[in-house]
Order: structure tokens, then sequence, then C-alpha cells
């Protein structure tokens, strides 16, 4: 499946709603054409955050959740925390080990393998 900016703002909004109760702004979605990171949650231009995907895997349904999930979670930490969180420390790890044990979700990637087109 082609990743779209189109999927993302339809799943942002239905994971916010499902799973962080509607709090987290919106945000801008881009997409990058390598393969590293895979999403990265980025930090504003002009005063506004985004979430970038990659072109260049295979996406189906599971990992564009996934991938989502751990990037609301860095978004999540940012605005409540009110601290630049981008990293993946143990608050992240936490609400990670809270998406996995709660829905079943593997926002972390612990068994999440990537393929390529």
């Amino acid at each position: 499946m082609e990743i779209t900016t189109k999927i993302l703002k339809e799943r942002f909004i239905e994971y916010n709603k499902r799973y962080f109760d509607d709090k987290l702004p919106m945000v801008d979605f881009r997409r990058h054409r390598t393969g590293n990171p895979v999403a990265r949650l980025n930090t504003p231009n002009n005063g506004n955050l985004s979430i970038s995907f990659s072109t260049v895997y295979n996406w189906n349904d599971k990992l564009i959740r996934d991938t989502l999930i751990h990037e609301m979670i860095h978004l999540y930490l940012v605005v409540n925390k009110k601290e630049w969180i981008f990293d993946h420390g143990i608050p992240f790890h936490l609400c990670c080990l809270k998406f996995l044990l709660k829905y079943r979700i593997d926002a972390l990637g612990w068994f999440t393998k990537y393929p390529r087109f």
C-alpha cells in the first residue's frame, strides 16, 4: 500500500479519538524518500509540528497503525510534558509498554519488520 498524507490524517484523527481522548493537536503530514527513519515527528516548521513517513516501505494497515501510534506517543509527551522529548527514553518506553499491554499495539517496534518495496 502506498502511504499518503490523506491516509495519515484520517488515521491520526481516528487514533487520536480512540487512544488519546482526542487531546492531541493536529499536525502536518509529509512523506520522505529515505528508508531511515521509517517515520518521525519533526520539530516545528513555521510553528507546526509534522509527522513524516518514508515512501520506501510496503505499508499495510498494521504497520501504519503501529508506526503512527509511535509518533503520536512522541507528540503526546511533547504536548503533555511541555518539553521537547523526541528521544526513546524511559517516559517513551513506558507509554509504549502501556500500548502493548492494553491494546496489543507494538508502538516501539519490538516485533515489527518493515518490508521494503
